[in-house]
């Protein structure tokens, strides 16, 4: 039987699900020991539960381990996320709003999901203009028109980019794995002794395709490695299959590459098989190594070097409290956060690699 202490968020969460249906707007709520037994787990748990709920201001104590929802929480505006994402990237965003809507259920809210297809697109300029409190938008549109880049300007204070940046508009994008994640692998493709660390990709935001690049190509230079940037012009919506061929067509004019990182688990999935197609296995014949988190990557053969990151609703979390409580987050401040945060999980797929002093 589990602890105690481990179930707790999923008993709070139970808790505020009740709170938000006004199962206890009436009066005190029931013992711990009657929720316990309701919810399956010890008094203690649900008095955890309860006091987080109380830390929150949901929640007010009566003494003797009772509680009531509070007045002030009860008074309280229920806030709205809204998550407004481009329809190409619909897929790989919905992650993103399963954690945007548990962060605001559990802050007693509401999160709508809206995808644009372009830049003219009403449904994005109702978005940036609607009645929400916090804006979770992946800017994809580049250069920003007139309109998109006023609305923004308006209401700087609840949009909070995904992925990346709009230093135009002096916005700081979040993510629980920002480009500056590069350097881990860089570092330890160079450490093994590799002075030529490509990089493929079919990232579907420009934005941040460009800002991985710079990155790379940075770090590259400071641990003296040389490589070359392979990423599609355009977007494909089939990113695996767009990084079979990218790959196929890299391999043909570098027929022996040392060390390759691919910019995510789609790109590393769709590379894995124009490698071994040109007879090269990955973690014997070169090194390879992806900025990606997912847990398919232990699964694939060999196991893929990527890493370990914070969870995204611990991100979003961070950063929907410091809005709604009036306060704003910097550039700085992100990378200070995250990136400390993220550790290397070394797979089969970089590990007695043929090294390279090229």
């Amino acid at each position: 039987m589990a602890r105690p202490a481990t179930r707790t968020p999923e008993v709070y969460e139970m808790i505020v699900e009740r709170l938000r249906r006004g199962e206890y707007s009436r009066g005190p709520l029931p013992s711990t020991r009657k929720l316990g037994s309701e919810l399956g787990v010890s008094k203690f748990t649900i008095l955890r539960a309860l006091r987080l709920a109380e830390k929150k201001g949901l929640l007010r104590s009566k003494g003797r381990n009772r509680f009531a929802l509070s007045p002030s929480g009860s008074k309280k505006k229920a806030a709205r996320f809204a998550c407004v994402v481009p329809a190409i990237d619909l897929a790989s965003s919905f992650n993103w709003f399963l954690s945007i809507d548990n962060v605001a259920l559990q802050r007693g809210g509401s999160a709508t999901l809206i995808d644009y297809r372009s830049a003219s697109d009403p449904r994005l300029t109702q978005a940036l203009a609607g009645k929400y409190d916090i804006i979770f938008f992946n800017p994809s549109l580049h250069p920003l028109t007139p309109l998109l880049s006023r609305l923004l300007a308006q209401n700087r204070d609840r949009v909070v980019p995904l992925y990346e940046d709009i230093p135009e508009m002096g916005l700081w994008g979040i993510d629980n794995m920002p480009v500056g994640a590069v350097d881990l692998l860089v570092f330890h493709l160079a450490s093994l002794g590799y002075r030529e660390i490509h990089l493929i990709g079919c990232l579907p935001i420009a934005g941040r395709q460009q800002q991985l690049i710079d990155r790379w190509r940075t770090r590259l230079k400071a641990v003296g490695a040389t490589g070359t940037p392979v990423f599609p012009n355009q977007e494909n919506p089939f990113l695996p299959g767009e990084a079979h061929t990218l790959t196929r067509t890299f391999l043909a004019s570098h027929p022996r590459p040392p060390a390759i990182i691919f910019a995510d688990l789609p790109s590393a999935i769709g590379g894995y098989r124009a490698l071994w197609e040109a007879g090269h296995k990955p973690g014997v014949d070169v090194a390879v190594a992806a900025l990606t988190c997912e847990p398919e990557a232990a699964l694939m053969t060999p196991s893929l070097t990527c890493l370990k990151v914070p969870s995204r609703e611990s991100v979003i979390a961070e950063v929907a409290d410091r809005i709604l409580g009036g306060a704003r987050r910097s550039k700085d401040d992100w990378v200070t956060t995250v990136l400390p945060q993220i550790k290397l999980l070394q797979g089969e797929s970089s590990g007695n690699s043929r090294k390279s002093s090229s």
